[in-house]
């Protein structure tokens, strides 16, 4: 003899629909979670400026290379923050700033055209920046101003020294200068979960905000 446990469901297709419909209206329409994601990358990036560090990939929190003295610049000022203007970009305000949203997607950025040096220092323009160091090697040479009547140097030497005062060797010039990457937004694992605890409390709740992590 058979030892079972034994029920029989009884489903109602259209109860059934009346209580889904509200979910599949709200995935369906998911602007508002994608508007709220983009505040969340935004805050994310905050933390990294705040923090000095690179919430990599991996899951790891990479602290940024410490800014040295060149020339003029005292190497005193927070790795990154000159003006502002480039972290504010990052944040969505101001000049270059990129903050797109569309029917089923979400970017932040900056613009090049405004911050030419931006994958530079951050260590590519793509999704997945690298702490790798960039090298800027001179192209071209020039006599300079006028009056000059010393040889030709490259024109990257003349830039440096009129920016920062510093004058480097040709061996030096040629070598390259090593621009340490400090990245920063990029796919973290905590800013994935908080991404898809938005849509998971918008579709489900209808609030368009990132569930607090169980305790």
């Amino acid at each position: 003899m058979n030892a079972v446990l034994h029920f029989r469901a009884k489903v109602d297709p259209a109860a059934l629909l009346r209580r889904v419909q509200p979910y599949l209206d709200r995935l369906a329409r998911p602007q508002p979670a994608l508007e709220a994601s983009v505040k969340v990358m935004h805050g994310r990036v905050a933390e990294e400026f705040d923090g000095r560090v690179y919430f990599s990939p991996s899951g790891a929190s990479i602290p940024w290379a410490a800014p040295v003295p060149f020339g003029r610049k005292t190497g005193q000022s927070p790795p990154l923050i000159g003006s502002g203007r480039y972290a504010a970009a990052w944040q969505g305000v101001g000049a270059g700033a990129i903050t797109r949203v569309t029917t089923n997607s979400a970017t932040i950025g900056v613009s090049g055209s405004v911050f030419p040096f931006a994958g530079v220092i951050r260590g590519g323009t793509g999704a997945n920046p690298t702490t790798a160091p960039t090298i800027i090697l001179p192209k071209k040479r020039t006599a300079g101003r006028r009056n000059w009547k010393g040889p030709q140097r490259f024109a990257m030497w003349w830039a440096l020294y009129f920016t920062y005062g510093v004058t480097l060797s040709e061996t030096t010039m040629l070598v390259g200068l090593r621009v340490p990457g400090r990245p920063h937004a990029a796919w973290h694992p905590e800013l994935q979960r908080q991404i898809i605890s938005t849509f998971r409390n918008w579709v489900v709740r209808g609030e368009a905000s990132p569930l607090p992590m169980a305790a």
